[in-house]
């Protein structure tokens, strides 16, 4: 069903317009999310509870960004999940936040693009290990670095803080690719 939603979705013309912020519209938004990446938990308590490593998939579903000189701002629609699966949203163990978010970032320095991000989310944990499976609403702020390895390639590493959920500390490091 989510196949079909998303099939009609990139079939409905969109108006032509220049995406200023770090991934080229929606095409290249979906591919990000589909292309999976490692998140590493830095407190004991998350290690304890969901694992070590997940893997790691975000992407912004829907933007609006807006080029200020060298820098740029960007209001999102942004999913965040880590998970014990390699499919988004799957698995026995996971870690996800969905919701708004801010993200401001500079000019490119050589190959590298610094950004921050900031939103308030819905959040949700699960760990069959410890028998949690909770939503709750959590600020998350996330500072990183694109570096741009190809022309619709890029390595995107952050450090994200979040608020904790059901008791478990998730704050911890990302590391993926991103298309486009």
């Amino acid at each position: 069903m989510i196949a079909v939603a998303v099939g009609l979705a990139l079939l409905i013309p969109a108006p032509a317009r220049a995406d200023t912020g770090l991934e080229a519209g929606f095409i290249g938004r979906l591919g990000s999310f589909l292309v999976p990446g490692g998140y590493f938990f830095t407190s004991d308590a998350a290690r304890d509870a969901l694992d070590d490593a997940l893997w790691y998939h975000e992407a912004d579903f829907i933007r609006y960004g807006l080029g200020v000189g060298v820098a740029g701002v960007a209001l999102t629609l942004k999913g965040i999940n880590a998970s014990s699966e390699f499919a988004p949203f799957s698995g026995n163990t996971q870690f996800t936040l969905l919701g708004p978010s801010v993200q401001v970032w500079t000019a490119p320095i050589g190959r590298f693009r610094p950004f921050v991000s900031a939103g308030l989310f819905a959040g949700h944990i699960k760990s069959d290990r410890r028998n949690i499976s909770k939503w709750d609403f959590t600020p998350s702020i996330a500072a990183g670095v694109q570096f741009s390895l190809a022309r619709f390639i890029s390595l995107t590493a952050s450090y994200r803080v979040t608020e904790e959920l059901a008791g478990i500390d998730t704050d911890g490091l990302s590391l993926r690719l991103s298309l486009f």
